[in-house]
């Protein structure tokens, strides 16, 4: 399991996971350039992206990776404040399996990890709140 944060904080965030044959990304929140450039230029090994919510820092190329022949997933609600309508949009509902790629399923536990990530740094921004 290959796992990159190409971008991580409030001016971006993007992260590649792999498992040696099929590569996903969590979130585009950067330029379709600075992504072109973390993949050296082969958006080809990237199936598909998933935008966990609306905000520019997890969505700001989703529209660019579409145009460009990746699939992006999002649930109903992001897809529609992103404004984003393509035959390369899926809808994600939780707790329900999203994904079968062409070569394979992503992994779960790939899934569960980033999703640990994401629930540390809330936990991590709540205590500063307090």
């Amino acid at each position: 399991m290959e796992i990159k944060a190409f971008a991580s904080g409030s001016t971006g965030n993007s992260y590649y996971i792999s498992d040696g044959e099929t590569a996903l990304l969590l979130e585009c929140g950067i330029t379709i350039r600075q992504l072109e450039i973390a993949l050296k230029f082969n958006l080809s090994r990237i199936c598909g992206c998933l935008v966990t919510h609306e905000h520019l820092d997890h969505s700001k190329c989703a529209d660019k990776l579409t145009a460009q022949g990746v699939d992006v997933y999002a649930s109903a609600g992001t897809l529609k404040a992103i404004n984003l309508t393509s035959h390369r949009t899926h809808t994600v509902t939780a707790l329900k399996q999203f994904i079968n790629l062409s070569r394979q399923t992503i992994l779960k536990e790939s899934l569960k990890y980033y999703l640990r990530i994401l629930k540390n740094k809330q936990n991590k921004a709540s205590h500063l709140l307090i």
